[in-house]
């Protein structure tokens, strides 16, 4: 069976706690890339930088931030970042809910609904929100 090539992302940055977090979590599973805005972008939504030249610190082969939206992100991954378009994508880990009306603008989100267009081609697209609290472990809310 093939090693399962995944790409992670977020908008909370490429340094946010759930990505590292997500990312551990998922090495079982397959190679992961991040690829990943360098700096909190939440509420973003479908967003891309229009007006303003996107550039990219490549951290090494498997790690890359982006100063733009989430969704500038994974364009720039599944068109030009990657050697191969992934097998699965996976937007998080949010350390927020985005509940109600909040998916609509979510940074989180969006990337995922984003790679849907992905997924109309036969690859998968998965978003991972977990709510959590003080003292409190996290739960999966929506994903």
């Amino acid at each position: 069976m093939a090693v399962k090539r995944i790409l992670i992302t977020n908008d909370d940055g490429i340094y946010a706690a759930g990505l590292k977090a997500l990312e551990q979590s998922l090495l079982t599973v397959g190679e992961v890339t991040v690829v990943a805005p360098d700096r909190e972008m939440s509420a973003t939504s479908q967003s891309i930088s229009v007006h303003t030249p996107l550039r990219v610190h490549a951290f090494d082969e498997r790690h890359y931030a982006v100063t733009g939206t989430p969704a500038d992100a994974v364009i720039l991954a599944l068109y030009r970042l990657l050697p191969s378009k992934p097998d699965l994508v996976v937007s998080g880990i949010n350390p927020g809910g985005n509940l109600g009306e909040n998916v609509v603008y979510s940074g989180t989100a969006e990337p995922e609904d984003l790679a849907e267009h992905r997924a109309r081609e036969g690859r998968p697209a998965r978003q991972t929100l977990f709510l959590a609290g003080r003292n409190r472990p996290p739960r999966q809310c929506r994903g």
